[in-house]
């Protein structure tokens, strides 16, 4: 701030105009200029002060936390609705399908993931295992030899 100018220690009512639009409404900086009818210089004096920008990223902290609460607290809600869709012979098969997959993934209780396995055909002669044998670490064999207690 130019010399003489006291340095402001509040939002003005334009930032704190300009952080509710972005922390709560999600506008884009440009948006909040257009909105509001703010020079670039001024913008950027606000994002290079001290107050503007730790309480924008403050308001928008506070209303995360907002946001998660409540659903949080909807949580045990969502959870019944669920518990009674799959529990009402009235709904169709598809409902109570989709319901009842939700609550088994929700308590953690996934599907499986297909799996891809591969057939090994076992070596037709000695001198192939042999060869396959030599291609491992010296120390891997040494330690599944000892494993089986006949080491070399």
């Amino acid at each position: 701030m130019p010399a003489g100018r006291p340095t402001r220690t509040t939002l003005t009512q334009l930032q704190v105009q300009a952080i509710a639009l972005m922390a709560r409404q999600g506008c884009s900086a440009s948006s909040v200029q257009r909105q509001l009818n703010l020079s670039a210089s001024t913008w950027q004096a606000w994002r290079r002060g001290e107050l503007f920008v730790p309480a924008l990223n403050a308001a928008k902290a506070e209303y995360e936390e907002e946001v998660w609460s409540g659903l949080r607290a909807a949580a045990g809600s969502a959870a019944q609705t669920l518990v009674d869709l799959h529990a009402d012979p009235a709904e169709k098969g598809s409902v109570r399908m989709m319901a009842a997959n939700s609550i088994l993934d929700r308590s953690g209780y996934r599907a499986r993931e297909k799996m891809e396995v591969a057939v090994v055909q076992p070596y037709q002669t000695r001198e192939e295992l042999v060869q396959a044998l030599s291609a491992l670490p010296l120390d891997l064999l040494h330690a599944a030899l000892a494993s089986r207690g006949s080491a070399p």
